[in-house]
């Protein structure tokens, strides 16, 4: 963003206000500075100081007669930060959610204006205004979320190996991929049904449920088991899944007489 300064000699400051517009020039001065998401109000964001290209070629005794405030303060982004007068420090006020600021960008950045201006006792009259760029670094702080607590199937008893049920995957909104979903298990584990993770062309997954081993509704009627989806911080968030699998009849038992064998006496008359 292109910047306004201007000079006057400290003996001719009542006139600024009648010069200022015959003095103006303009550059191009930018502060652009990275922070986490989530920083606790009052963590430090940059010192202006220490930005040598906003103060114009000012003689560096100048700089620390400067004051500053932050232009339409009390509207977002801006009301995300806090700037001391005197001093040029930059803090945060309030917590900032990148998901909740850039939603599912991949690079998340709010701009803010920022007026400078000599003190009275600086010997040069300054101004100048300049564009701050903050960038949000994603970090684990969402946990992954199944759409519900638990999901109940039925699979015939007659299905065969290598059937599989969809079920829907678990979501993430942090928005650098390593720190979305990664991996499922199911627990326990059972030989009949093995998990097979999908990621879809938006990101989102979904689960493969497959049938590993021939179903016997009269040996086992149901199955109950978790899904649990883990993302990929250093300290892994997860969620679980409640599956229950019940297992529908099939005609597959033919009817037995107990006893095979029957005996009847029958009298003559």
């Amino acid at each position: 963003m292109c910047t306004r300064k201007s000079f006057l000699p400290r003996h001719l400051m009542p006139l600024r206000t009648l010069l200022v517009l015959l003095l103006v020039s303009y550059t191009c001065a930018d502060i652009e500075v990275e922070i986490d998401e989530e920083l606790a109000p009052g963590s430090y964001v940059t010192d202006i100081p220490d930005h040598a290209t906003v103060f114009n070629n000012l003689d560096p005794d100048q700089i620390p007669l400067m004051t500053y405030a932050i232009l339409d303060q009390n509207s977002p982004p801006a009301n995300y930060f806090r700037v001391e007068s005197q001093s040029g420090r930059i803090t945060v006020v309030r917590k900032m959610d990148r998901e909740e600021v850039c939603d599912q960008t991949v690079l998340c950045e709010v701009q803010f204006n920022m007026a400078i201006q000599s003190s009275p006792e600086a010997r040069v009259a300054f101004s100048n205004v300049v564009t701050v760029k903050v960038v949000i670094r994603d970090i684990n702080d969402n946990t992954p979320t199944f759409p519900a607590g638990d999901v109940t199937l039925e699979l015939s008893e007659g299905a065969k190996v290598g059937t599989e049920l969809k079920i829907s995957g678990a979501v993430d909104r942090d928005s650098r991929p390593e720190f979305t979903v990664q991996h499922y298990n199911s627990t326990p584990a059972l030989p009949e049904f093995s998990i097979r993770p999908i990621t879809n062309p938006d990101g989102s997954s979904s689960i493969n449920l497959r049938l590993e081993r021939e179903l016997d509704r009269e040996a086992t009627p149901m199955y109950v088991f978790n899904i649990i989806a883990y993302d990929g911080g250093a300290e892994p968030r997860s969620d679980y899944l409640k599956v229950t699998i019940k297992v529908t009849d099939d005609n597959d038992n033919s009817p037995v007489f107990e006893p095979s064998q029957y005996e009847l006496t029958i009298n003559e008359d």
